[in-house]
């Protein structure tokens, strides 16, 4: 039983004439009488009366039970026929720590969208620790963060690595490759980044809260950033966009934080094509970046296991 021979058994019915349903689905007479009796062979019963001399078709009692079963079946093909534009609409579901969803993804989503004339993008903040269960239950795709953990049922894959740098107002006087200890902490607008960087900062500072500012949301630096004196250490994804946006400099320091290394959470499902081209023109924009290493096999390596 197929689509034509359905289609054929409704047009009949609604036409009452087998030779203006011909016409109104462009083919011959024959032709359509062919799809009716495939039909009916397959049913095991015939659905119309034929008599000679009878322009005008006539259903059988078992043809007159079939329409709303052949019409039932019709919307169940259109049905699943739309399941298609489903497919299509299914959305880009990321998370991200704030830096890197502030920072980094504007860019990305813009070029993913351009390509994906009728693509849906869902983005979500997250810290780390969150963004590992978003990921079990289903609220994102993939999620990029700093601070990674064991999980059974979560895959961390490292995406890229990239220097932390000093950021301050344009008229602050310190020299580019200072050393980090000759830094005041007083005046740092501080942030906390990865585990490895904390390490360091107690270190280098100690543990004793010197700092005047201190927040956990990226995109408050920018409020504090211009105070007289003030200073901070960004990943230089950071650094490079507040530098167009704002009268800062960006420094490098001697004796700075490790590197900062960035992970793509994922189930260890196989993900869709539209995963990986957001993975692939994340890459591509950071492997531009000065400062930055991206891991280049991440993605064939990590992504389909």
């Amino acid at each position: 039983m197929t689509r034509l021979e359905i289609e054929a058994f409704l047009m009949i019915v609604k036409m009452g004439s087998i030779s203006q349903a011909a016409q109104k689905l462009f083919i011959t007479q024959p032709a359509l009488s062919r799809r009716v009796a495939a039909l009916e062979e397959e049913l095991g019963y015939a659905v119309f009366i034929r008599a000679k001399g009878i322009r005008n078709v006539e259903l059988t009692p078992a043809g007159q039970a079939f329409i709303p079963i052949a019409q039932r079946w019709m919307r169940i093909y259109q049905e699943a026929l739309s399941l298609q534009e489903v497919n299509k609409q299914n959305p880009l579901r990321i998370g991200a720590v704030s830096s890197v969803g502030t920072y980094i993804l504007p860019t990305v989503l813009q070029e993913f969208l351009a390509l994906h004339k009728a693509g849906r993008i869902e983005y979500r903040d997250y810290r780390s620790a969150e963004a590992y269960e978003a990921i079990e239950n289903g609220a994102v795709d993939l999620a990029l963060i700093t601070d990674i953990t064991y999980d059974k049922n979560v895959q961390a894959m490292p995406l890229f690595r990239e220097k932390m740098v000093l950021i301050t107002e344009k008229n602050n006087p310190l020299p580019n490759n200072m050393k980090a200890e000759n830094l005041d902490a007083v005046k740092e607008v501080r942030l906390p980044w990865y585990p490895e960087y904390e390490l360091w900062h107690d270190h280098l500072f100690g543990s004793k809260l010197q700092m005047t500012v201190f927040m956990d949301q990226m995109y408050m630096l920018e409020y504090f950033l211009l105070k007289a004196g003030a200073w901070a250490i960004v990943p230089v994804t950071a650094a490079n966009v507040l530098k167009k946006r704002m009268a800062v400099k960006v420094l490098e320091l001697k004796n700075g934080p490790p590197d900062r290394l960035v992970f793509c959470l994922s189930t260890y499902k196989a993900l869709g094509q539209q995963h990986e081209q957001f993975l692939q023109l994340l890459l591509e924009n950071l492997a531009k970046v000065k400062g930055v290493t991206v891991f280049k096999n991440a993605i064939s390596t990590g992504i389909r296991k």
